[in-house]
């Protein structure tokens, strides 16, 4: 699976963002344009609010477990989520 997760960054304070974390959003990418992009769309109650966001890459080892590659987070308010 791809995705990212996205969180508040006032509410995300200290902790580590993850697909786990509690109180985050994640969104499984299914449908890319052909150039390899996506399109998603939210509104936040303030265009200020920050989040951080992390995308993700999802995949099962060898023993069927779970695991979870991480971007590096980054920081970007509403207006500037693309």
């Amino acid at each position: 699976g791809h995705g990212f997760v996205y969180y508040a960054s006032a509410k995300l304070g200290t902790k580590n963002l993850t697909v786990n974390t509690p109180g985050r959003t994640r969104v499984n990418v299914t449908k890319f344009k052909t150039d390899g992009s996506y399109t998603y769309n939210m509104t936040p109650a303030y265009a200020s609010t920050k989040y951080t966001v992390r995308a993700f890459l999802q995949y099962k080892d060898a023993d069927g477990k779970t695991m979870y590659v991480y971007s590096s987070p980054r920081t970007v308010s509403y207006n500037g989520l693309k």
